[in-house]
């Protein structure tokens, strides 16, 4: 009796705890069933909720990445200035555009950061230019000047084959013409002219040199190695322009026999170009006035010599492995040539054609053309009685004075486009053709 009394309430309890048991799971299983039937609802509020943050993300344009503006920020900016916009409109141009597409803007920039980003695209400019020559077996130059309020400024131009950046085909490449910088100089001679591309050169070639993209890509290059790659040179007419081409043409030539003295200094041994260089440093310091005078001299005079001296060693040096060379490795090597520029040519054609007119005139005894003289000159030939009573004064006005196509020409480009838009009647002139229906310009022969 008490054994089956324990077995009862063993049995008891076990039923006890699996009542509790199937309790649980079916609340368990109630949960399950709640979770399911709202899972639709939950998952379409997750999605909507996916597609809010989305398009929250997209329209928001965040110009800072890390605290500093981004390069895509930057070269935004660098593009607004380029099409006109002032650097202090720059920032609400920006947040207008976005605001107007819809697109919340996060940061401003000031003046000031875009002045930046305007300077360090000029310095990864140079580094572009600088990997771009360092990289290509030869390229060209061309330049040319102007002036402004009589201050001579000069455009410089390097034309360069470089490799497509758009794929990895390195077979394909394109023509680019980068714009080297503009200066204005005070010194006007063809070898001032010659040593400013020397010194822009140098100057893009230090930056580049100098950046951690050269140094990953661990290429390196000195201004000699780049004026070897010169091949041509394009500018106008002018005397001066034909000296800086010649000019640059002696460096690059210069700069060959330095690279060839280099190359074979490099073969011999040690001993060999430690007694050439020695006999090179004795000769310089005999030429600067003996030994003692030597080491009188401060350590830049010292330094200047003795670069000059390792130069003309390497010079000597190439020029007699120069003339080793064959003609077709010689002319390979110096090949340099100067293009100038064909609207000169043509102006110079219809000037010359215009004198040989007027000399037309007086050989055939014909009058030609009216006078056609300034209100100075005016004054003096109406006074004019006759022919043979000419003063001095009257025949230098009737000298000073021109006449024909090119000067009526030239007179009616002062009226209707004087190059001081100031002058002239270049607005009225416009205005009415514009009544009809008419949009054109008087040519520029007042400033040609």
């Amino acid at each position: 009796m008490e054994k089956c009394a324990r077995a009862a309430i063993q049995q008891e309890t076990k039923h006890g705890a699996l009542k509790e048991k199937l309790a649980k799971s079916q609340r368990t299983k109630s949960n399950l069933q709640k979770c399911y039937n709202r899972f639709p609802a939950i998952k379409s509020k997750a999605v909507d909720q996916a597609k809010h943050n989305v398009q929250k993300e997209n329209k928001t344009f965040n110009m800072l990445h890390k605290g500093t503006y981004s390069a895509e920020s930057q070269q935004l900016a660098r593009l607004l200035t380029k099409a006109g916009c002032s650097r202090e409109y720059v920032g609400q141009v920006i947040q207008a555009v976005c605001q107007s597409a819809g697109i919340t803007v996060k940061g401003k920039m000031s003046w000031r950061t875009v002045s930046r980003a305007i300077l360090e695209g000029g310095i990864a400019a140079k580094i572009q230019l600088g990997y771009e020559v360092t990289q290509a077996k030869g390229f060209t130059v061309s330049g040319d000047g102007t002036k402004n309020k009589h201050v001579d400024y000069e455009g410089k131009h390097i034309n360069v084959a470089v490799p497509s950046y758009s794929n990895n085909d390195d077979s394909t490449v394109h023509h680019h013409n980068h714009l080297v910088g503009i200066n204005s100089s005070a010194d006007q001679s063809a070898e001032a002219g010659a040593q400013e591309w020397k010194d822009q050169i140098g100057d893009f070639l230090e930056v580049y040199v100098n950046s951690p993209f050269s140094k990953r890509s661990g290429a390196f290059a000195c201004l000699v190695d780049i004026l070897a790659k010169l091949l041509g040179m394009n500018t106008d007419h002018c005397t001066k322009d034909k000296k800086i081409a010649h000019l640059i043409g002696d460096e690059k030539f210069a700069a060959i026999q330095v690279l060839l003295g280099e190359q074979v200094l490099s073969e011999k041994s040690t001993d060999e170009e430690a007694a050439i260089f020695e006999k090179a440093r004795a000769e310089m310091i005999e030429q600067a006035g003996g030994l003692e005078a030597w080491t009188a001299l401060s350590e830049i005079e010292c330094a200047d010599l003795t670069e000059a001296m390792v130069k003309d060693v390497l010079i000597s040096v190439g020029e007699t492995e120069y003339g080793t060379l064959s003609k077709e490795d010689q002319r390979s090597l110096d090949f340099f040539i100067w293009v100038g520029c064909g609207c000169h040519k043509d102006l110079n054609t219809v000037k010359g054609g215009n004198v040989a007119m007027m000399a037309w005139w007086l050989e055939n005894d014909i009058e030609g053309p009216i006078l056609l003289a300034n209100k100075d000159n005016a004054a003096v030939l109406q006074r004019i009685q006759s022919e043979a009573d000419v003063t001095p004064i009257e025949q230098r006005a009737i000298d000073a004075t021109s006449r024909g196509g090119i000067k009526a020409a030239s007179i009616a480009g002062a009226i209707f486009n004087n190059k001081d838009d100031k002058k002239g009647q270049q607005d009225t002139y416009k205005f009415w053709f514009e009544a009809q229906g008419i949009l054109l310009n008087f040519p520029d022969t007042n400033n040609t």
